[in-house]
């Protein structure tokens, strides 16, 4: 996910792919390591909602351009 983002050539997918791969690592630190950081619940739902938001908001319509 977050090279298929960073592909894309948008700053704003690139942060949201990287988002993910954070919150990605996070899950799997506490899963495969048994490491949990403290707020490591709000830590993982901040990153992931943030990517989402990132990756799914429309990007801003080109000056002159009517959207539709």
């Amino acid at each position: 996910m977050a090279l298929t983002a960073l592909d894309t050539g948008s700053p704003r997918a690139a942060a949201g792919g990287a988002l993910f791969l954070v919150s990605d690592s996070l899950l799997a630190l506490e899963k495969f390591a048994g490491i949990q950081l403290p707020a490591h619940e709000g830590l993982v739902m901040a990153t992931y909602t943030s990517a989402q938001a990132l990756l799914a908001l429309p990007r801003h319509p080109e000056p002159g351009r009517r959207g539709g």
